[in-house]
């Protein structure tokens, strides 16, 4: 069942350390620190919290039972979900992604945008969780996904489970898997356990939470790229500016696709008008495009409070 596991990616540190990974201890102002600064901006209601913020409270408690006050990276490790039924863990993938998506990229409501739903297991399809295993049980830290395609989808684009064919038309020639002779493939779906931003967003535990989010997305990425490797697949993702500035300080270094246009069909007008905050297509420099996917991860080092350096 494992695909991979922070395991093999065991950090070289800049001082003697031994071979473990950091404990990283979580201080009690650290999710609510967090939840503030997300509820800024969401207009209040009378009687409860938005929907969103429930969410969110509901999940990143769920991980904190598990987790505790102190979180172990040795304990993090990622798993291919997708042929394991009564897991528990589909739901939890998809709650951790549309709570993603939905503060960061939907409208200002509050609202929780259904963009990951728990059946996501689909035939040509994979999904990858990374879960931080406890002695109490094991909580979702961060999910990815990867669709396989076929050359057909670009006959009707609208039914094609990639969105690289759904959102964008290619109006140079052909698109990169036709010229490599393979399989188009998607990576998705990505998204992470709030309690591992908020980590990376507290001052006192940054550099351990930025460690964790890059060393999960890793993880992530090679299970989910190995995937479609071993399906003879190319390679695609969207990715806006400033997720892709996120991936880059993963090691992930993507190629830009040109002769691009978006789609301008009805069901993409559904997608934009739910994520008004995501897609930007009078202004360029905010608007996402696909990145054809490196064959692998360049180098990282992520720097920690203590004044050491991990590399990755």
């Amino acid at each position: 069942m494992i695909a991979t596991t922070l395991e093999a990616w065991r950090p070289s540190f800049t001082k003697e350390q031994g071979s473990q990974l950091p404990i990283i201890s979580i201080p009690q102002a650290v999710y609510p620190a967090y939840r503030a600064k997300m509820l800024n901006g969401i207009p209040k209601r009378e009687n409860n919290e938005p929907p969103v913020i429930q969410l969110m409270d509901r999940v990143v408690g769920e991980s904190l039972t598990v987790i505790g006050d102190e979180l172990d990276l040795n304990r993090v490790h990622t798993y291919d979900i997708s042929n394991v039924s009564e897991n528990g863990k589909g739901k939890q993938a998809s709650d951790v992604v549309n709570i993603a998506y939905s503060l960061r990229y939907n409208g200002q409501d509050g609202q929780v945008a259904k963009i990951a739903r728990e059946s996501i297991f689909e035939r040509d399809a994979a999904v990858f969780v990374s879960l931080y295993e406890g002695d109490a049980g094991n909580t979702v830290m961060g999910t990815m996904r990867t669709v396989l395609g076929n050359d057909d989808d670009l006959a009707d684009p609208d039914k094609s489970p990639l969105e690289l064919f759904r959102y964008f038309a290619h109006n140079a020639g052909e698109w990169p898997h036709q010229t490599q002779g393979k399989r188009p493939a998607e990576v998705g779906r990505f998204g992470m356990n709030e309690l591992v931003s908020a980590l990376a967003d507290y001052k006192d535990t940054r550099g351990y939470g930025q460690l964790l989010q890059r060393a999960v997305f890793r993880s992530l990425w090679t299970a989910a790229y190995a995937y479609a490797n071993d399906n003879n697949c190319w390679v695609g993702y969207i990715a806006s500016p400033a997720v892709n500035e996120f991936l880059r300080s993963g090691g992930l270094y993507g190629i830009p696709i040109s002769g691009l246009e978006q789609n301008t069909s009805d069901a993409f007008q559904v997608t934009r008008t739910a994520f008004p905050r995501y897609w930007h297509p009078n202004n360029p420099k905010r608007q996402p495009i696909i990145y054809e996917a490196p064959t692998t991860l360049g180098p990282i080092s992520c720097q920690l409070p203590d004044g050491s350096e991990i590399a990755l």
